[in-house]
C-alpha cells in the first residue's frame, strides 16, 4: 500500500513539473514574438485614447477588453507559425468578440474610426497590428 502511495506521489509531482514545463514554454513562444499583453495594452491604449477621443468610462471598458483579447491571443500565438488555419479560426472569433465588445462601448463614428486604423498589413512596428492579424 506504501509502495502504490508513494507511487502516485511521484506521478503527480512528474505531471505538475510537465505542466509547468508546457506553461514555461508557451510563455517563451510568445516572448519572442514581443508580446507583453500588458505593455502592448498601454501602448495601444495610449494610440486609441487620443485618436478615438475617447471618454473616461470609455478608457476604462476599452482597456479591459484590450487586455482580455491579447490574453486570450496570446495562449494561441504559437500557432501563427505551426498551424496557421488554426490561429486564424482562433484570431477570428477572439475578434468577434472585441469588435462587438467595442460596438457596444464606442459611439458608430469612433467604432468606423477604429475600424480605418487598421493596418494594411501586419506590420511589427505598428501595434494595432495586434488587434487585426
Amino acid at each position: 500500500m506504501k509502495k502504490i502511495l508513494l507511487l502516485l506521489i511521484i506521478l503527480s509531482a512528474a505531471s505538475a513539473s510537465f505542466a509547468q514545463i508546457d506553461l514555461n514554454k508557451a510563455t517563451a513562444a510568445a516572448a519572442p514574438m514581443g508580446f507583453d499583453v500588458n505593455s502592448l495594452t498601454k501602448s495601444i491604449m495610449g494610440t486609441l485614447t487620443g485618436k478615438l477621443k475617447l471618454g473616461e468610462g470609455q478608457t476604462t471598458q476599452v482597456t479591459n477588453l484590450l487586455s482580455k483579447f491579447l490574453t486570450n491571443k496570446s495562449g494561441f500565438m504559437g500557432l501563427m507559425q505551426s498551424k496557421p488555419a488554426e490561429y486564424k479560426t482562433k484570431l477570428e472569433g477572439e475578434q468577434k468578440s472585441l469588435f462587438s465588445g467595442l460596438k457596444g462601448i464606442l459611439k458608430p463614428e469612433q467604432f468606423t474610426q477604429f475600424m480605418n486604423l487598421k493596418p494594411k498589413t501586419n506590420d511589427t512596428t505598428n501595434n494595432l497590428s495586434q488587434l487585426f492579424y
